[in-house]
């Protein structure tokens, strides 16, 4: 495998992980926020 093809591979590895993770930190942000609001509204 040529360098740029590896090069390019590890780019796009790199860009579709950053990409999940700040998919899932959204989703678990908007979790939390819905658990402290609704514990805030309890207390």
């Amino acid at each position: 495998m040529a360098a740029t093809e590896y090069a390019i591979l590890v780019a796009l590895i790199v860009v579709v992980s950053v990409g999940t993770i700040r998919t899932i930190g959204e989703k678990f942000l908007n979790l939390y926020t819905t658990i402290a609001s609704a514990v805030g509204d309890t207390l």
